[in-house]
């Protein structure tokens, strides 16, 4: 079996002078935002629209229910069987642009779906999109460590919120445009409608590829070892523990919580168009109501969540979004529904993130990708479940209206989202945040310890725009230290023909994250 240095000598591609190094990443970074923006808008222009497409296809409630969750629950479960392989992809960028081609390929057979004879139309759209969702499946955690080897650390909150905002306004853009699209055609020929948006979604996607296949893929020597056996036997592990660990108790919440939304949540298209008679661009607007209260909501929350912890959003945003449903049930005036959606939107930003940072806290970077994974899996299940009892619900309730089904559901989910919410976020524990006072005063001084960002020193109850100032100069002066130390480093050994020593490598790296803490922790005495 080849050694780690081996396999690094034998995947070593070319040598680059530091100076092309760091353009081929400037390139790439150029490039990954123009490949996010045209991904966005395939999209943007699908996402929303899918659930009216199978409206128009006379789908029936149950394949409603789970068109946006059965190919969600099969591209987890590729992941969860397949994870620890992504670790050892040696041409992480080819499999992705071949994969990212044949998906741009696969939204070209919906455009002949009324057609169709041999079955369902709408089953051939939940093949197509499970295909779709597969593609993707692969596609991500691949894209991810790529992304992770080009992005710097200290670079990484800056540039990939940079990248998020370009996805966000293009995403924003592209929904409105279909919307504006489907609402041109008459009720004979919105198929001609949603086969336009099709094509602009594979043309999207096209041109996303053709800037992934520009971007530098830096050499892969991950040699992570790994056994299906060992991962079995981990994941029943962690079944059996599931209620006593913080990580089993957290997964348990959100899953029955998703459980409770997707009861209702796939049904909100099929009751604005069918028994509230929508039009497309209403239904565009209504559902991109939430896309900038919830800008608003992360900036809030990510704050809060910072000072006060995962476990507190999580309450507030938890107890929040059962009233959501119930005010659906009292209004059918699309402005009161539009502000609604707005509500919806920033309450649902607080939980989202704060259902991320509660993941990262309870994992550490030996068991993310177990933790990530195990989540995957079993949110996407009871998501499945949720939607396919709610189609039940909807197609079996003794009521004779549809409009009477559909808000005897929404009330359901109502009720089970408190339910749910009551239960177990009194279960969870704080993981996020561990204050250390340094400072006895007006003003408390401390020391935050993340799990992602590690030693950040805060004060809480004064803002000093100077201080606050010299201390962020002096955080990301430390960051660019250690970077430039270890890419010379890096370089110097590779320009001398020898290979990585890995253990030196990492006893250097802890040695100076400590020093790094140490002059941290000094610097906030001192001021």
């Amino acid at each position: 079996m080849e050694s780690k240095q081996e396999v690094f000598k034998k995947e070593k591609k070319e040598k680059l002078s530091p100076e092309q190094y760091h353009a081929k990443i400037e390139k790439s970074l150029k490039y990954s935002i123009s490949d996010g923006a045209f991904y966005s808008i395939m999209q943007g222009i699908t996402s929303s629209f899918l659930v009216p497409y199978a409206i128009l296809l006379q789908a029936s409630t149950i394949v409603l229910g789970i068109l946006g969750t059965f190919p969600e629950l099969l591209g987890a479960l590729l992941q969860f069987f397949t994870k620890k392989l992504f670790l050892v992809s040696y041409s992480r960028k080819k499999i992705i642009v071949i994969l990212a081609f044949l998906q741009s390929l696969l939204w070209l057979p919906l455009l002949f779906l009324p057609k169709f004879q041999l079955l369902h139309p709408s089953y051939v759209l939940l093949f197509f999109l499970c295909l779709i969702a597969l593609c993707s499946a692969i596609i991500s955690p691949l894209w991810n460590g790529l992304m992770l080897d080009l992005v710097p650390e200290h670079h990484r909150g800056s540039y990939f919120g940079k990248r998020n905002i370009v996805i966000a306004v293009t995403a924003f853009l592209a929904t409105i445009i279909g919307g504006l699209i489907l609402n041109q055609f008459t009720t004979e020929n919105k198929f001609l409608g949603f086969s336009i948006l099709f094509i602009i979604a594979a043309f999207s996607r096209i041109i996303s590829t053709l800037f992934l296949s520009k971007m530098y893929e830096p050499e892969n020597i991950n040699t992570s070892n790994f056994s299906f056996k060992q991962d079995l036997q981990t994941f029943i592990s962690f079944i059996t523990h599931i209620r006593k660990e913080s990580f089993g108790r957290y997964v348990l919440f959100i899953s029955f919580f998703k459980f409770a939304v997707f009861i209702a949540s796939p049904f909100f298209a099929v009751y604005m168009l069918k028994v509230l008679h929508f039009s497309y661009l209403q239904f565009a607007l209504i559902t991109l109501a939430s896309v900038v209260t919830s800008v608003i909501g992360m900036k809030i929350f990510g704050k809060y969540g910072d000072t006060s912890g995962s476990k507190n959003v999580l309450f507030i945003c938890g107890f929040l979004i059962p009233l959501i449903p119930v005010l659906w049930i009292f209004t059918k005036n699309f402005y009161i529904l539009f502000l609604i959606e707005a509500f919806s939107g920033f309450v649902w930003a607080g939980f989202n993130l704060s259902t991320s940072n509660y993941l990262y806290d309870c994992s550490t970077k030996n068991d993310i990708l177990d933790h990530v994974s195990y989540f995957n899996l079993f949110h996407t299940l009871f998501l499945l479940l949720g939607s396919l009892v709610g189609g039940l619900l909807i197609e079996y309730l003794p009521f004779n209206s549809l409009e009477r089904n559909i808000l005897t559901v929404i009330i359901i989910s109502g009720i089970l989202r408190l339910l749910t919410a009551i239960i177990f976020i009194p279960t969870l524990k704080e993981m996020r945040l561990i204050e250390i006072p340094l400072e006895k005063g007006f003003f408390a001084k401390f020391v935050a310890i993340k799990h992602v960002q590690g030693f950040i020193p805060e004060t809480i109850g004064h803002y000093d725009k100077r201080t606050q100032k010299k201390m962020l100069d002096s955080r990301l002066l430390l960051h660019e230290k250690r970077h430039l130390f270890f890419n010379q480093e890096n370089i110097q050994q590779e320009t001398k023909g020898s290979s990585l020593n890995y253990s030196n490598y990492k006893d250097e790296k802890e040695n100076y994250a400590k020093k790094s803490i140490q002059y941290l922790l000094k610097s906030v005495r001192k001021k």
